[in-house]
């Protein structure tokens, strides 16, 4: 992904990526979500948590595009079970504070407490970049040239052409 740098430091977005790393969860069929101050993370209601996608075998992701310059969002991890998920584990500890800033990436541990006896401790990763309105474009750009009709009705798939790509480098 291109930087603010490459396109002249105007940075007027933000992309966020959260992670979740853990080898238990999906043994344990429960579901990653994200909660937070803000209207579009739930305002803090567990039932409007956004889910987080399964990216790799043990790993779940949510990202999006914020503006630079928004006021701190504090936010906090939560399980719900696959079967009901009207009960919840949130994480332990404090809240996790998005600030508006530069790029970085933090690494820290999750808790949830499972039971009494036992908890679930995962890696979680925080990255933020700041973007270009040309970074956004040129990113909308290949996400249209690259969505293709799936075998699902009424859905698309994106599909990158690695041998286009190659082609494209070569000439």
């Amino acid at each position: 992904m291109a930087t603010a740098a490459s396109s002249g430091g105007v940075s007027d977005h933000q992309y966020v990526s959260v992670k979740l790393e853990s080898s238990r969860l999906a043994a344990l069929d429960l579901a990653p979500h994200l909660f937070g101050s803000h209207p579009a993370a739930g305002s803090w209601d567990p039932t409007k948590a956004l889910p987080m996608e399964r990216a790799a075998a043990a790993i779940w992701e949510l990202s999006c595009v914020l503006p630079s310059r928004h006021e701190t969002l504090d936010f906090k991890l939560l399980l719900k079970p696959k079967a009901d998920s009207s009960e919840c584990i949130v994480e332990e500890g404090p809240n996790r504070p998005l600030g508006c800033g530069s790029n970085q990436v933090e690494m820290t541990d999750a808790v949830f407490k499972l039971t009494e006896k036992d908890s679930l401790e995962c890696k979680v990763w925080v990255e933020t970049e700041m973007l270009s309105p040309f970074d956004l474009a040129a990113s909308w750009k290949a996400h249209q040239e690259n969505l293709q009709p799936s075998r699902v009705r009424g859905t698309y798939d994106v599909v990158m052409n690695t041998e286009t790509e190659a082609r494209d480098e070569l000439t």
